[in-house]
């Protein structure tokens, strides 16, 4: 999820969008005209986003993507879902299709009910257009996702062990390799299990787990 203002969690989404479907699509993403990156809700004076936006989606999303090798929903305006609504999409973000991603663009995730922010990463501010600025941490997240790729359990420790006294670098680190294996997805969709495994690592650590069982908890799941 991207939170804060709208207008500069939107432009993340949309670099995202552009990293993740790639550059012979980045055109129509800028233009919005992309059919595989899709916005909700479609009218947007409404108040609230209801359970049959969301039921919709669930319905649509099964399809394959049109141009790229993934769909992206974008959900603007998270905080007036509905409960009901959220209840529904519960269930979609735990268990999504492989090619497909979805996007939650939140001014304040606070409005959001506690059994979604548990299955999701939340981005604010600045981290959302660049969550490794220093050019020390820019491969760590790489070859984190090398390491997990090829199973190997002793490089992914020791790409890891340099981090472990800092938890927010810790933190910045498996967000950019969540960003790096979902792009890797594109290309190999059974990639997807590794996301979900960087996902629960980012919970873990939001959760104020010891961050030494975070890196066994990776590597445990290789």
């Amino acid at each position: 999820m991207f939170e804060g203002k709208e207008n500069t969690a939107l432009k993340a989404v949309i670099e995202f969008a552009c990293e993740t479907m790639g550059k012979e699509h980045f055109y129509k993403i800028k233009k919005g005209t992309h059919p595989d990156l899709i916005f909700l809700p479609k009218i947007s004076e409404k108040k609230s986003i209801g359970v049959d936006e969301i039921r919709d989606l669930q319905k649509k999303a099964i399809f394959k993507p049109i141009e790229a090798n993934m769909k992206i929903y974008v959900i603007k305006k998270a905080s007036t879902l509905t409960e009901q609504a959220q209840n529904s999409l519960l269930k979609f973000l735990e268990e999504p299709p492989s090619n497909v991603i979805v996007c939650l663009v939140c001014e304040n995730s606070k409005n959001l009910l506690p059994t979604i922010l548990s299955r999701i990463i939340v981005l604010t501010g600045k981290t959302s257009l660049q969550v490794c600025s220093n050019s020390r941490l820019s491969e760590v997240p790489i070859n984190l996702c090398l390491a997990m790729i090829e199973k190997n359990k002793f490089d992914a420790t020791a790409v890891l062990t340099p981090f472990l006294k800092n938890r927010d670098t810790l933190r910045k680190i498996i967000i950019e390799a969540c960003f790096e294996m979902v792009k890797k997805c594109k290309e190999e969709p059974k990639f997807i299990n590794l996301v979900y495994i960087l996902k629960e690592s980012y919970i873990l650590i939001e959760k104020n787990v010891n961050i030494n069982l975070i890196s066994c908890f990776i590597t445990c799941n290789l």
